[in-house]
């Protein structure tokens, strides 16, 4: 059997968070995904600069099956965390978070629009930076798709803490079994 050519195969384009728990995720993810489909990853060229050189796990020739975007950002504004917050949302973030929005929705969506201008595209795109799905919804031949960067076990706790009736989440599952199947003797 032989292995599919890069040839008519549907590009996948890759947007991160520029955060590094958020690059590497999908980073890996893309070194995954470049196995037969052309891969796309964009991010600024700081981050892309650091991406490459911070990859652990793979061989140097892998990251040639992924072509990097950088996209040029000013350098971003200096986040100093409060250590006496009385919650735990690392706020300070906020105006990285912000200032990234600003600089990189120009950029991604002009790069949407020339990756998917001959064909269709996969856009996966990190949570944080959802503003990529209303600039792809205007352009019908993407398909967009959401990575969770974040571990299970916050997300679950996330839900946990903001559901009503908590107990909801970690009800026994149902029996499922019929009687036939049951593995009890008699």
């Amino acid at each position: 059997m032989e292995f599919p050519t890069l040839d008519n195969k549907i590009p996948i384009l890759v947007v991160p968070f520029p955060a590094q728990g958020h690059i590497n995720t999908l980073l890996h993810f893309s070194l995954l995904s470049s196995h037969g489909l052309p891969d796309h990853f964009a991010s600024s060229s700081i981050h892309n600069h650091q991406a490459r050189h911070r990859l652990q796990g793979w061989t140097s020739t892998s990251l040639h099956n992924i072509t990097f975007h950088d996209i040029p950002i000013p350098s971003l504004p200096p986040s100093t965390p409060n250590p006496n917050s009385t919650h735990g949302f690392p706020s300070h973030l906020v105006p990285i978070w912000e200032f990234v929005i600003h600089h990189l929705r120009s950029p991604i969506s002009s790069l949407l629009h020339s990756l998917s201008s001959s064909s269709p595209l996969i856009l996966i795109h990190d949570p944080l930076l959802s503003f990529v799905i209303d600039d792809a919804a205007s352009i019908p031949s993407i398909h967009t798709f959401k990575f969770q960067c974040a571990p299970a076990n916050y997300i679950l706790s996330y839900l946990y803490e903001s559901k009503s009736k908590p107990d909801i989440l970690f009800s026994p599952l149902p029996d499922t079994f019929p009687e036939e199947v049951s593995t009890e003797s008699s």
